[in-house]
């Protein structure tokens, strides 16, 4: 792949084949891909707001297309509980691109970064540091691989890379009230935790592992549509996106009082 190349190039002269070969395989798993997603999504802000717009656009319409598919490629749906748990994802999902437009439009695109850099450091801070450290486990029955430990070093992760988002979009004069985004920083870490459990939980109702396996059958449309090709077997763009909408959701209030 082009980045796998990319990165065996660029570092091949300061480390050992060895090394190149384990930063390229890190950047293959679930969280290097998702620090790559970050880092483009990085990108895009300093785009300015059409690419974001586009690019919000793009993964909303992509989650939407993955919950489509559980109701109408799913053997699944019939069970108790199914269609429930996927009518609520889709309204997490809506509200939480409403809000995002609407902190966007008020606060500008570093501050909704404060959101954003909260939400996925904590998810990489649980994977990296729970795959370490995890002894106990946190919900073994909807998702066994959650630790403690993990949602502790996640929860601090989340709000440090927040609060220095934070620095910058009031350097950039972009928050009016830092108390409500500083209590916005310490909570979206562990709601975070939760929006990812809901989906877990949606998914294990429908019979899924991630959110873009039924759409990966589908018609050359419907998997450009949904962004499987970009995701590849690393979940798809709810996958990526549940724990940042159900965050939105919860904290748009905030914003609103």
């Amino acid at each position: 792949m082009l980045w796998y190349a990319w990165i065996s190039i660029h570092l091949h002269l300061s480390l050992q084949p060895e090394e190149v070969v384990a930063v390229a395989t890190f950047f293959r798993n679930k969280t290097g891909r998702g620090l790559l997603l970050a880092a483009g999504l990085l990108i895009a802000v300093a785009s300015g707001p059409t690419t974001v717009f586009v690019l919000l656009a793009l993964v909303a319409l992509a989650c939407m297309v993955e919950l489509a598919s559980f109701t109408l490629f799913s053997e699944f749906t019939q069970k108790k509980g199914a269609l429930l748990a996927v009518a609520l994802q889709g309204l997490i999902v809506t509200v939480g691109v409403i809000a995002t437009l609407y902190v966007i439009d008020r606060y500008g695109l570093w501050a909704t970064m404060v959101v954003v850099a909260a939400v996925y450091l904590e998810n990489a801070g649980a994977q990296i540091f729970g795959k370490k450290y995890g002894r106990r486990p946190l919900a073994p029955r909807y998702s066994p691989n959650k630790t403690l430990e993990g949602a502790a070093y996640g929860w601090i992760c989340g709000s440090l890379g927040g609060l220095i988002f934070l620095g910058l979009a009031m350097w950039r004069d972009s928050i009016e009230t830092p108390l409500v985004w500083l209590i916005v920083v310490l909570v979206a870490p562990p709601l975070a935790e939760l929006g990812d459990w809901v989906e877990s939980r949606m998914k294990r109702l429908v019979g899924v592992k991630d959110s873009s396996d039924l759409t990966r059958d589908g018609t050359r449309f419907i998997r450009i549509v949904s962004l499987s090709w970009l995701f590849g077997r690393q979940g798809g763009a709810l996958d990526k996106t549940d724990s940042l909408w159900l965050v939105l959701c919860v904290v748009l209030p905030m914003f609103l009082l």
